[in-house]
């Protein structure tokens, strides 16, 4: 009979391993011990895409410490590079290492102050963290760098309603995200003013 290994078995196979044995080595030993299960055609197809997911997830892993050495490199061999801070800033920020991200981020300032993505990031990251007086402040240098930029607006409008119970800022902020969401979509002017004010009239 076929089996599928639920843990590695002395002598016989490694967990998730498909071995045939004898029927009453697994029915009245590997089975009830816990040792195996049934090798169905069923079983097979989800041991095969488990598989499937952790050589994904292997590979990853693999690929994540390789881009990480590779932009260790490039700090150590020329500190003023931009793009390793800042891909450094995201890898630590995916794996909830927040201020090694922060560290990054702010090293990524030094290099170039006016980039968005960096006080995008940091104001995202200082919100998962619950700072959220350090989160306003980086989604407004965002702002300060461009006044059009929709997803500061956006963050900022959550902030100061929801955080500050500020609700002038929070609606000013929002009318900021929507004009600039209607800028991306190609809006002209006139009929941007004409949603604005239809907007205004909802909320007043």
């Amino acid at each position: 009979m076929e089996l599928i290994l639920k843990q590695d078995v002395a002598n016989l196979g490694f967990k998730d391993d498909v071995v045939t044995v004898k029927n009453g080595y697994g029915r009245n030993f590997l089975i009830p011990q816990g040792f195996a299960h049934l090798a169905t055609s069923s079983a097979k197809k989800v041991l095969a895409e488990n598989l499937k997911q952790r050589a994904h997830k292997e590979a990853k892993v693999v690929a994540d410490a390789q881009a990480l050495a590779n932009a260790l490199k490039a700090i150590e061999i020329n500190p003023q590079l931009f793009d390793p801070y800042v891909a450094l800033g995201g890898f630590y920020a995916q794996t909830k290492r927040y201020d090694e991200a922060l560290e990054k981020l702010e090293q990524a300032k030094n290099v170039n102050e006016k980039n968005l993505g960096v006080h995008m990031l940091i104001g995202m990251i200082h919100e998962m963290r619950k700072d959220v007086p350090q989160a306003q402040a980086a989604y407004e240098k965002v702002l300060e760098i461009n006044p059009r930029f929709g997803p500061a607006a956006n963050n900022l409008a959550y902030l100061y309603s929801e955080k500050f119970d500020q609700l002038d800022k929070a609606y000013d902020a929002a009318r900021k995200a929507l004009l600039a969401i209607f800028e991306i979509l190609g809006f002209d002017a006139q009929l941007t003013r004409a949603y604005q004010r239809k907007l205004e009239n909802v909320l007043f």
